[in-house]
């Protein structure tokens, strides 16, 4: 095991956690030490009833702090014994009522206890499909609900998409770019729902459908194919929501939750219902924090003695002369560390003002936002401005009005990517003159300083999500409602490269600007009904209907050979055929029917049946139509007469789902031919159209026909259980793959692929504390996922020479595929190779051939899940989160280890200080040459991914309400905020040398400490 620098930090914080922990438990036992305790023996007995005087069986009454207890009878009569030494209070529980404590001192027989319902946890409904709420009883489908609160928005991330992650079991979030904000995120439900894309090439959005106040949001990923945006860098649309603006989100998971929304659920969806007024008064809410971060996992890369010394040593092993090779190489008096130079203590402000307030009638919300990140890589920053607001409108007893609308602009300068190319050490950024250095290195390669000053990299971005639904009730349990919604999002990126350093100096100078526009509208007409056929058959249903049309612009224009470095706009490019244009304009309608009907017998069993019709544009002929429906039952045990006699059980439910949906986010015209038009397709001075796509009729929906199994429970009136077991198989996978070149075209888009994902997951919630001053709540979730390639309608399965992804049937399609490393041969310390035969070659070329690749890893972790603690006393609270996950591998570039064949410009990895150097080595490191072969995917750049990560630590204080009243103010508080604190890595990385830690991110990940204020007045 390889515990990294970042364990010490991660012990810290572990260590923090468990002395507050021990404090906080010490206190509150010592307060209530003997308070309720004797040594006499007493005996209880009485009923509880309900507000109606009715008894109420089946309820729990437990000795507090002790594991002993009984259940009412069938007429909510009780009797239990307390023992020496034990509490004399009794606690009574039941679901859908407010749990009682009752106090005694000595024996009773003739106790009456009254339960009310609890109006709470009635309210703790869990949104569906379509804003229809159920109660946890009603559930029927694989749904998990969390609050604004519990996603945490007190933790500096640039998007709400990271706060998610280790919260939701079989949620898995990466932030592909590391630690640049407002980069895209991805988000993966119960594993990979579409195809990965080898060589660059095209499948289905992989990403689940988000839905705010019943807009859905523009998908980023599934316009990454456009070829007219030339050099644009894409950009998080989902980073303009504010997580202190959610009330809460609900993660749709099954058939039965999702397939409602048929057309583009089958990787599940995210409802995002953002925060409505008070209706009780008027609030202003103000929160304020700043912070510094700091990067963390650095790759560990050679100081100038041991990078002039294995440069040298290369040059010799070439042949070159000891004189030679010292005067080629150069001093090593000059020693620049890059990361120092080009990497910064960054900066993070953050300040939310809110404004809350009406009655029953009339009830308004309006929030503001700023947000202002750097990041650690000197030439990237990151602002955000929002605003938003909900106004909720009671017309008498028959309609109700909801109207929400956001407004964000973002603002990112993105300079830093060459801060990741690792420099040689033994060179200054300056010259003599103090002016930055262009030595012959600075030719070919831009000198990173230059560029941050010289050059320009920014996004200017505005999205806005507004929705208006109207609701009427013409008669009792009727509501008929009408949603009108549009998601607008655009984005300018504005790129020069300047002739004055190497990245424009080949151009003389080159300008890019892309215009990115994404308009998306969305109307729809739904109406529910619910009823009832005596005291024990309740019924509801839903239909509707449902049209969307999303269009995306794209406009491109570029310019080279500039007169004036400083005159950065198109028209000073040199002549017109230095400017180039090129523009897009996609259309994608969609036009669905839908309904639902469930049914509830007796508060025990239920049932969920829905159906979803979508037609839409992006397919044609025959296929453009798609099916989609799903069926769920759930039975409530706990309800049953022999389960309310267990007094440890509180609840207990089995469900079970099946259904399909389906995904059609591939772009707009996927299977329709198309054509380029561009002045390079001249003819006879005429501009010209060549085919560009072929066409196939026969390209169809992907489907995701998913079964979904699970037991809900309730133990000890603390310990909530769920575990599930999800089977998803997806048909007709589509991915775009070579076509021979007689037909004129490189690649086409068809349904390549079948596979399946499996997979178990488990979510706990244990009470430890709740007495009184001192509480004391952990959660924690895991979850397995099992891919694997069923069919594959492909004569040759593609592997990447790049990646190392491709699909095999029986293979998961994160398996990465490669050439199998067999170390270094010791007498001459050429790198070696294993064939599939297990003879071994010191040949790449021929280990490198498709048939020679082999299975090196798997991208797929075994379990994943995450973890937390909440522990309050009094006025303090302390919350700890963490993320882990095991059995997943990671192919990672070979840029840091070289051995010798790029050593001339880049600088390398320390773990090249184990290469071998003379007969006998035994080093997996080879030779130095620089006519080293360039191999990249064997299992030598493969690491180990196995981790547990501290992510995030909050201590805060809040005032307490009497001190608070006292300096005028409602509620305030004061927060501590620890963000990235550390990571235990498990891989076999040797101390001192890098491993998955340091080479996982090309941009590192940075750790976050905040402190801030909130007042609510």
């Amino acid at each position: 095991m390889n515990v990294l620098v970042t364990k010490r930090a991660a012990a810290c914080g572990l260590l923090l956690c468990g002395l507050c922990v021990a404090f906080l438990s010490t206190s509150a036992r010592a307060a209530h030490e003997g308070a309720s305790r004797t040594s006499d023996t007493i005996t209880i007995s009485g009923i509880v009833i309900d507000e109606n005087a009715d008894p109420l069986p089946g309820v729990n009454v437990r000795i507090k702090q002790t594991g002993r207890g009984t259940a009412t009878t069938s007429d909510g009569t009780f009797s239990i014994t307390i023992g020496e030494r034990q509490s004399r209070t009794l606690v009574f529980s039941f679901v859908g009522y407010e749990t009682v404590e009752r106090t005694f001192d000595e024996s009773r027989t003739d106790v009456v206890v009254e339960m009310e319902v609890d109006q709470q946890e009635l309210s703790e409904v869990v949104v569906t499909g379509y804003g229809i709420e159920k109660t946890r009883t009603e559930l029927v489908g694989s749904v998990t609900e969390i609050s604004g609160e519990e996603l945490e928005p007190l933790r500096p991330e640039a998007s709400f998409q990271t706060l998610l992650s280790g919260k939701i079991a079989g949620l898995k979030v990466n932030n592909p770019s590391g630690g640049e904000a407002g980069k895209p995120i991805s988000v993966k439900i119960r594993g990979q729902g579409s195809l990965p894309t080898p060589q660059l090439r095209r499948s289905t959005s992989s990403q689940p459908l988000y839905i705010i106040d019943g807009v859905p949001l523009y998908d980023i990923q599934s316009e990454q194919f456009n070829q007219a945006a030339g050099r644009e860098e894409l950009l998080n649309p989902l980073a303009s929501i504010n997580a202190d603006d959610i009330e809460s989100i609900s993660v749709l998971k099954d058939a039965s939750a999702a397939a409602i929304y048929g057309a583009n659920a089958a990787n599940g969806v995210i409802l995002i219902e953002t925060k409505d007024g008070a209706t009780d008064g008027f609030d202003v809410e103000a929160r304020v924090s700043s912070g510094m971060s700091n990067s963390i996992n650095e790759v560990m890369l050679l100081n100038s003695e041991q990078y002039v010394r294995l440069y040298q040593e290369t040059l010799i092993n070439d042949g070159a002369t000891p004189e030679e090779a010292a005067q080629e190489v150069g001093s090593d008096s000059v020693y620049t560390n890059w990361d120092e130079v080009l990497k910064r203590r960054a900066m993070f402000t953050n300040a939310t003002l809110s404004f809350s307030g009406g009655t029953e009638t009339l009830s308004a919300r309006v929030s503001l936002n700023y947000n202002d990140q750097e990041t650690i890589s000197r030439g990237n920053s990151f602002q955000k401005y929002g605003f938003r607001s909900r106004i909720d409108y009671q017309l008498g007893d028959l309609a109700r009005v909801n109207l929400s609308n956001g407004v964000t602009g973002i603002e990112k300068v993105s300079l830093g990517s060459f801060s990741n190319v690792p420099l040689p050490p033994n060179i200054s950024p300056y010259d003599a003159d103090g002016g930055f250095n262009d030595a012959t290195i600075f030719q070919d390669r831009p000198n990173p300083l230059a560029v941050i000053v010289q050059n320009d990299n920014d996004h200017n971005s505005l999205s806005t999500t507004n929705s208006l639904q109207v609701t009427v009730e013409p008669i009792n349990n009727l509501n008929l409602r009408a949603l009108g919604g549009i998601d607008y999002y655009q984005n300018r990126n504005f790129i020069y490269r300047s002739k004055k350093n190497a990245t424009g100096n080949d151009s003389g100078g080159g300008l890019t600007i892309v215009n990115r526009r994404n308009r998306k509208w969305i109307t729809n007409l739904t109406g529910d009904y619910s009823f009832r056929l005596g005291e024990a058959h309740a019924f509801s249903t839903l239909g509707g209907v449902e049209a969307q049309e999303k269009n995306t612009k794209v406009l491109r224009g570029s310019g080279s050979n500039f007169l004036n470095d400083n005159l950065r706009v198109l028209q000073a490019a040199g002549d017109r055929e230095d400017r180039d244009a090129a523009s897009s304009d996609d259309n994608v309608t969609t036009l669905s029917t839908f309904g639902e009907i469930s049914y509830n017998y007796n508060g025990k069993f239920n049932t969920s049946l829905n159906a979803r019709r979508d037609a839409s544009s992006i397919f044609g002929g025959d296929v453009r139509n798609a099916n989609f429906a799903s069926l769920g039952v759930s039975y409530v045990l706990s309800e049953e007469r022999f389960f309310r006699d267990l007094s440890f059980l509180d609840f207990l439910k089995i469900k079970s789902s099946f259904g399909s949906t389906g995904n059609s986010r591939i772009g707009s015209y996927a299977a329709r031919g198309l054509y380029s038009v561009s002045s390079q397709n001249a003819y006879a001075g005429q501009i010209g159209l060549v085919p560009s796509t072929p066409q196939n009729t026969r390209l169809t929906w992907e489907k995701n026909y998913k079964f979904n199994a699970g037991i809900d429970a309730t133990l000890f009136g603390r310990l909530d259980v769920l575990v599930e077991y999800y089977r998803n198989e997806i048909v007709d996978a589509i991915s775009s793959i070579a076509v021979p070149h007689e037909s004129g075209f490189t690649i086409g888009d068809v349904n390549a692929a079948d596979m399946r994902n499996t997979g178990i997951e488990v979510t706990l919630g244990y009470s430890i504390f709740q007495d009184g001053d001192f509480t004391w709540d952990v959660d924690a979730n895991a979850a397995t996922n099992r891919n694997v390639v069923t069919e594959l309608k492909l004569e040759d399965a593609d592997i990447s020479t790049v990646s190392g992804i491709g699909y095999r049937v029986g293979e998961d399609v994160r398996t990465i595929y490669g050439v199998k490393y067999a170390g270094v041969d010791p007498e001459n310390g050429e790198a070696l190779f294993e064939l599939p035969d297990g003879t071994v070659t010191d040949d790449y070329s021929v280990a490198s051939r498709i048939e020679n690749r082999q299975r090196i890893g798997d991208g797929n972790p075994n379990v994943f899940g995450g973890f937390s603690s909440t522990v309050s006393y009094r006025n303090l609270s302390l919350r700890l989160v963490g993320e882990y996950s095991f059995g997943s591998d990671i192919l990672v570039s070979n840029l840091y280890a070289t051995d010798g064949r790029q050593i001339s410009f880049n600088n390398q990895s320390v773990n090249q200080l184990d290469r071998w150097q003379e007969p006998g080595d035994q080093t997996d490191v080879p030779r130095l040459s620089e006519n080293a072969p360039p191999y990249s995917v064997t299992d030598r750049y493969v690491y180990n991914l196995d981790y547990v990560k501290l992510a995030n630590m909050t201590l805060r204080y809040s005032l307490p309400q009497s001190l608070a009243e006292r300096v005028g103010v409602e509620r305030a508080g004061a927060f501590i905020n620890a963000s990235n604190i550390g990571y235990i890595y498990f891989g076999d990385a040797p101390d001192g040398r890098n491993g998955a830690a340091e080479y996982r991110y090309r941009f590192p990940e940075a750790r976050t400490i905040t402190a801030g204020i909130d007042v609510t007045i």
